[in-house]
């Protein structure tokens, strides 16, 4: 008898035990990866506090630019191309053929990995549809975690990278203005794949680069240093801008002689844009908000040479919340063809 009770009560403090030691190591754990995110975090802003202009490297980027039906299918050869892999990181996808594609790059057995948002804005089950579709087909899918919102928008396809400001729509392929920036240089391919494969597991992953910019914590020192830098001209698509700090950037810079020119979405559609449109006019910078194409691009021209492409909105949520991504670089040719093409829609 006594036996029994003396094995009774040793296997509940054996399990007490187990359960005490199980809770420290998710305890200690969690603080690990805690101090780990806070240590990488101010890492980070020292990075970007010490960011150059100077640093700003060429790239070779290919840039596609909608409203053009073409570039589904540019997008659509590329998959069909694919031998390896496809990662893809977005807000929205809901494009049936971009889909389809997936389903037979799946069949030549690609590696296929997608991170998806859960939650988009007002619009929390739209990816809901292609989620379940990549499940069936045994894709490897997310939804997204760690951050406000995951609104950056990037392809990985084989040795291939796309950055956009486009999410996987029909609308923007049709309605939208938006840029896509494809190239291969190895550097941002590693980096790009480093913040994929961390934002898969769901491990907050803040890492600053001087060429691809992401958020959170490594994208307003950047974009405001370049800005400030300006000595000729600033011209601006941009979804949202609500920023004041920005707001008040631009109309110093404007102020002090240099040409800024800014076309956003239509004011009527938001109302934080018909605020900073006020008050732009009210100092006299050209600005447009027009109703078509609906303007969802967001990159700037700086000086006729520093072109940026990304999913940042000029708000302070996109630059410290959310997982966004983008590129800075040089390219006088591509930077030609922006001003010219911004300068006929700004004019029309």
């Amino acid at each position: 008898m006594k036996n029994k009770v003396f094995q009774k009560w040793f296997s509940l403090f054996f399990l007490l035990i187990l359960l005490l030691v199980s809770c420290s190591w998710e305890y200690w754990d969690h603080h690990n990866k805690q101090v780990s995110n806070i240590v990488a975090e101010k890492q980070s802003k020292e990075f970007s506090s010490k960011f150059d202009i100077k640093n700003i490297e060429k790239r070779y980027y290919q840039v596609l630019t909608t409203p053009d039906k073409t570039v589904i299918d540019k997008i659509i050869e590329k998959i069909g191309k694919a031998q390896t892999r496809i990662y893809i990181e977005t807000y929205i996808f809901t494009e049936k053929r971009i889909l389809k594609s997936f389903l037979d790059a799946k069949k030549r057995w690609v590696d296929i990995e997608v991170i998806l948002e859960s939650n988009v804005y007002w619009l929390w089950n739209i990816n809901k549809k292609t989620f379940e579709s990549l499940k069936n087909i045994w894709a490897k899918v997310v939804y997204a975690k760690n951050y406000n919102f995951t609104h950056s928008k990037f392809f990985i396809i084989d040795n291939e990278y796309i950055i956009s400001t486009w999410n996987i729509s029909y609308s923007t392929y049709t309605q939208n203005r938006e840029f896509l920036a494809i190239w291969n240089n190895s550097s941002d391919l590693q980096y790009l794949e480093n913040i994929f494969k961390n934002d898969f597991i769901w491990e907050k992953f803040i890492s600053c680069n001087s060429t691809i910019i992401s958020s959170p914590s490594c994208s307003r020192i950047p974009l405001y240093r370049i800005v400030e830098w300006a000595k000729k001209r600033i011209y601006i698509y941009e979804q949202s801008i609500d920023d004041p700090i920005f707001q008040e950037l631009l109309i110093d810079k404007y102020k002090s002689w240099i040409e800024v020119k800014l076309i956003i979405w239509d004011i009527n559609k938001a109302k934080s844009n018909k605020l900073a449109f006020d008050k732009f006019k009210l100092v006299g910078i050209p600005i447009l908000a027009p109703k078509k194409p609906y303007i969802h691009a967001k990159s700037f021209l700086i000086d006729d040479e520093i072109l940026y492409i990304w999913s940042i909105n000029l708000t302070n949520n996109s630059m410290e919340n959310n997982r966004e991504i983008g590129t800075i670089f040089k390219n006088i040719d591509l930077a030609r063809g922006y001003k010219t093409e911004f300068e006929r829609f700004f004019s029309n």
